[in-house]
C-alpha cells in the first residue's frame, strides 16, 4: 500500500495502546492518515503520542456507550475504522460468572456496535465511503479449553461483521475481520513462552508458528485501502499460505530431473563427454537443492524431514545454498566447455575431459562449502515459541545476511555467471557462424575413426546431432538461468536495504519470485524435450524400453 490510499482520510484505531493497535496506529501515520488513537489508559497513549505526535489520542473506557459517543464525534468525519480493542477473561463454561460475561462482551461486541453506528451514520449522512475491520480471533471458529466467554465473543464479532457488511454496503461502506491466531504481542509472549503449552496450540496451527504483529498490522491496512474495494464481509484468517504453484513446481521439477539423469546415464556417449559429465552433475546438483526446498515446504504443513535445529536450521540451508550455487557454476562450467570446444577444437582434447570436470566440480564444492559454512554459526536456532528458523538474537549476524551476505551472493551466484555465459554464448555462435563459412568440402578432416562426441568439429557444415543436443540443451540452461535467477536475487537484495513494500506485499511477491527461480532447477527436461529433436528421440526410446520392461513383469 501506498500514502496515496491513506491521505486526507481518518483512521480511527481503538485499543491503541499497546500491541497490535499500537502498530497500528504509527504504520497508518506513516503512511499519512490521520490517526485517532482510542485507549481507556492515557499513560499508553502518551507513549505512543511520543513516538509519533500526528497522533490524535482519545481516552475512554469503550464498554461506557454514552463516554465513547461523546469521546468520538469531535472527530468526525472518520473514513476507515479499526475495532481492535478486547480484553479476556479466562474460566472454563462451568464456571463463567454473570459479571465477567457483562464485562467481556461490553468491551468485546458492545463496543463495536457503539463506536461502528457513530462512525456509520455520519458517513451516510455525508454520503461518504467508508471501511471497517473488526479484529476477530480464529478462536471465533476453533474452541479453546477455559475460553468460553472469549470464543463466544469472538464469533459474535465474526457474525457482527457479516450483517454489518450487508446493511452498510449500500452505503458504500465495506466491513471486514481479521482472525488472528495466537499474536505475539509483548503480552502473547508472555502468555506463551512456556514451551509445552505453546507446543500443544503450535500443533493445531498449519504453520507450527504464532503470527508476528506485522502479520495482522498489514492484512488489516490492505482491508482498509482502495486495494480491497471489492472485499466486504469477508472474515480473513490470517494464515500465510503457499502458492499451489510451489507443489507444481517442486513435483515437476523432481520427477523431470530424474527422468533427465535416466536418460544422460542411459546414452554411453553422452556419459564419455565431459559437457555430458558435467550435465549429470548440474542435474543432481538441481534434484538436491529441489529436496531441500520441499523440505522447507512440507515444514509448512507441520510435516518435518529433520528433527533438530542442526539438520533443519543449519545443515538443510547450507545445502540449500550450496546446491544452488553449485548447479550455476556448473552451467557456467558446461558454457565454457563448449566455448572452448568451438574455439580450440584439437586443445579441447586434452582440456575438456570427464577427469577435468570431476576434478573442477571438487574444487567448487570445497570454496563453496567454506563460503556457507556461516550456516552453522550458533546463532542459527529455532524460536521455541514459533518453532521456526531465526537469527534475531544477533543483530551483528541480522546485519551481516542483509549488508554482507546478499550483496555478495548477488555477484556471485548471479551477476558473475550471467556475465560469463553471455558473452561465452556470444562468442560461441560467431565460432559456429565462422566455421560454417569456412567449410570447404576438399580440406575435411578425416573423422571416421574419431568418436563424435570427442570436439564439436562442424562436418560439411553442421554440428553432429550429439554435439547439436549438448548445445541446445546449453542455450535453455543459460536462457532460463538468466530469465528466473535474476528477478529472486534482485529483489533479496533491495528488500533487505529498502522496505518499500509493505510486509504482507512482500511475502506474495516473496513467495512468487522464489518459486519462479525454483523453476530453473526443474524445468529443464521439459525444454530439452521441446527444443532437441534427439534428446526428445532418445526419452522416446528410454520410455518404450521401460513399458515393455513393465509389460514383461506382469504375469501372463
Amino acid at each position: 500500500m501506498t500514502e496515496n490510499d491513506f491521505q486526507n482520510k481518518t483512521v480511527c484505531v481503538t485499543g491503541a495502546g499497546r500491541g497490535i493497535g499500537k502498530s497500528l496506529a504509527l504504520r497508518l501515520a506513516q503512511l499519512g492518515a490521520k490517526v485517532i488513537a482510542v485507549s481507556k489508559t492515557d499513560e499508553n497513549l502518551k507513549q505512543l503520542v511520543a513516538q509519533n505526535n500526528n497522533i490524535i489520542p482519545v481516552c475512554v473506557d469503550l464498554s461506557d456507550w454514552k463516554a465513547t459517543k461523546e469521546a468520538i464525534k469531535p472527530h468526525l468525519p472518520i473514513q476507515l475504522l479499526v475495532n481492535n480493542a478486547a480484553i479476556t477473561i479466562l474460566d472454563s463454561f462451568l464456571e463463567v460468572k454473570p459479571e465477567d460475561f457483562d464485562r467481556l462482551f461490553n468491551n468485546n461486541v458492545r463496543s463495536i456496535i457503539c463506536i461502528s453506528q457513530e462512525i456509520a451514520r455520519d458517513l451516510i449522512e455525508r454520503k461518504l465511503p467508508g471501511s471497517i475491520v473488526n479484529v476477530s480471533s480464529q478462536a471465533s471458529v476453533a474452541a479453546l479449553k477455559d475460553h468460553t466467554l472469549y470464543c463466544s465473543a469472538k464469533a459474535a464479532v465474526d457474525s457482527l461483521t457479516r450483517t454489518m457488511a450487508l446493511e452498510l454496503g449500500p452505503h458504500q461502506i465495506r466491513v471486514n475481520s481479521v482472525q488472528p491466531t495466537v499474536v505475539l504481542t509483548e503480552m502473547g509472549r508472555f502468555a506463551w513462552s512456556d514451551e509445552k503449552k505453546a507446543a500443544g496450540m503450535l500443533s493445531k496451527i498449519p504453520l507450527n508458528r504464532f503470527a508476528e504483529v506485522e502479520d495482522v498490522v498489514e492484512p488489516i491496512i490492505f482491508l482498509l485501502s482502495n486495494k480491497s474495494q471489492m472485499i466486504n464481509g469477508t472474515c480473513l484468517p490470517i494464515v500465510w499460505f503457499e502458492i499451489i504453484a510451489a507443489c507444481i513446481t517442486y513435483g515437476l521439477g523432481f520427477i523431470g530431473n530424474i527422468l533427465s539423469l535416466i536418460i544422460f546415464f542411459s546414452q554411453e556417449e553422452f556419459r564419455h563427454v565431459s559437457t555430458g559429465v558435467l550435465f549429470i552433475l548440474m542435474t543432481l546438483s538441481n534434484n538436491i537443492h529441489l529436496w531441500t526446498l520441499i523440505t522447507e515446504f512440507l515444514a509448512v504443513f507441520n510435516i518435518y524431514v529433520y528433527s533438530g535445529v542442526v539438520l533443519r536450521c543449519r545443515l538443510n540451508y547450507f545445502i540449500q545454498n550450496l546446491s544452488r550455487t553449485m548447479s550455476t557454476y556448473l552451467a557456467v562450467t558446461i558454457t565454457l566447455d563448449r566455448l572452448i570446444r568451438s574455439e580450440l577444437p584439437m586443445r579441447s582434447r586434452i582440456i575438456c575431459t570427464r577427469q577435468n570436470a570431476l576434478k573442477l566440480t571438487l574444487v567448487y564444492l570445497i570454496i563453496f562449502s567454506i563460503l556457507y559454512s556461516f550456516w552453522f554459526c550458533p546463532m542459527i536456532t529455532l524460536n521455541p515459541i514459533t518453532n521456526t528458523c531465526y537469527s534475531g538474537q544477533s543483530p551483528i549476524f541480522s546485519d551481516f545476511i542483509s549488508n554482507i551476505y546478499l550483496p555478495v551472493r548477488l555477484i556471485i551466484v548471479c551477476i558473475i555467471p550471467v556475465i560469463i555465459m553471455s558473452l561465452a554464448n556470444i562468442r560461441m555462435l560467431f565460432n559456429i557462424r565462422q566455421s560454417r563459412r569456412r567449410v570447404d568440402p576438399r580440406n575435411q578432416i578425416d573423422n571416421t575413426n574419431v568418436p563424435a562426441v570427442s570436439s564439436s568439429i562442424i562436418t560439411n557444415g553442421r554440428m553432429t546431432p550429439i554435439d547439436r543436443m549438448l548445445f541446445y540443451m546449453m542455450l535453455i540452461s543459460v536462457g532460463t538461468f538468466v530469465v528466473t535467477q535474476i528477478p529472486f536475487n534482485i529483489y533479496s537484495l533491495v528488500r533487505a536495504n529498502y522496505e518499500t513494500l509493505d510486509m504482507y506485499t512482500h511475502l506474495l511477491v516473496r513467495a512468487i519470485l522464489l518459486i519462479w527461480s525454483s523453476i530453473y532447477f526443474g524445468i529443464g527436461f521439459y525444454l530439452y524435450c521441446l527444443a532437441s529433436p534427439l534428446f526428445r528421440e532418445k526419452f522416446i526410446r528410454v520410455t518404450k524400453k521401460l513399458i515393455t520392461f513393465i509389460c514383461r513383469l506382469r504375469p501372463a
